[in-house]
This record gives C-alpha cells, sequence and structure tokens, in this order.
C-alpha cells in the first residue's frame, strides 16, 4: 500500500489517508478481501499518530470501503465496481484532466490543440499497448 502525504496541502493528514486508501480501492490496486496494515504499523510507516491512523480506518469502514475485525485485523471490504468507488474514480479522472486543461491553456494553447494533441497522445498509446500484447 503506497500512501503519499504532502504537509503543504490544506487537507487533514487522516483525509489525505482516506483518499489515498480510497483511490487504491477504486483502482484496484487494492483488492476486496485485502488485509491491510495494522493502525499501530500503519502510523509508524507515514510517521503519524495512532489516532490519525485510526480516524481514517474508521471513515472508511462507515463508508464500507474497510472491515475493521478486532483481533484479525482491517480487510478491504469494497471492490471498484461500487456505485460510490465508481464515482470516485470518476472526479478523479475529471480532475487529473481540469488540471492538464488548466495548464495547458496557462501556457497559450487553444482548446482544439489541446484535444488534438490528447487524441494525437491517447493513438499512440493504444498502439503501443497493442504491439506490447502482441510481443507477449
Amino acid at each position: 500500500m503506497e500512501i503519499q502525504l504532502d504537509a503543504g496541502k490544506n487537507a487533514p493528514v487522516y483525509r489525505q489517508i482516506v483518499e489515498a486508501i480510497r483511490h487504491q480501492v477504486a483502482t484496484g490496486a487494492l483488492m476486496q478481501g485485502q488485509r491491510l496494515p495494522t493502525v499501530r504499523q500503519l502510523a509508524q510507516e507515514l510517521k503519524v499518530d495512532r489516532n490519525t491512523a485510526l480516524r481514517a480506518y474508521r471513515v472508511l469502514h462507515r463508508e464500507g470501503v474497510l472491515s475493521l475485525q478486532h483481533g484479525r485485523g482491517t480487510f478491504v471490504r469494497a471492490s471498484p465496481q461500487q456505485p460510490h468507488l465508481t464515482q470516485h474514480r470518476r472526479n478523479a479522472l475529471e480532475n487529473m484532466m481540469d488540471e492538464g486543461i488548466a495548464r495547458a491553456l496557462s501556457l497559450g494553447y487553444a482548446p482544439e490543440e489541446i484535444e488534438r494533441a490528447f487524441a494525437k497522445r491517447l493513438t499512440s498509446w493504444r498502439r503501443t499497448r497493442r504491439r506490447k500484447a502482441r510481443e507477449e
């Protein structure tokens, strides 16, 4: 499980942990049934207070993303296909697109140029992916 915390971010640390885990479940990086680190382990890995890690796990438990099982551990309960995680994935993609578009516009590119460049890169990516699939 990979979690990057950003001290400069306006979001509280527990929220950053929640978002990181929610994103990993939504994208399938964390699978349904997978065991997560204990609260103590997570707190040590991230160098945060145990209560911060516990708060994040509890939020995700209330959302149905995680299952907190006393004495057994913490497990991923949700699957990427669940509606709230599907919406999370959609929102994450829209945010990435918004950031890229805003950056390109700030550099003086016209919307049509951005659209053409995106379509060209996507086509190139698909070709490369198909070629690699044939090679395997």
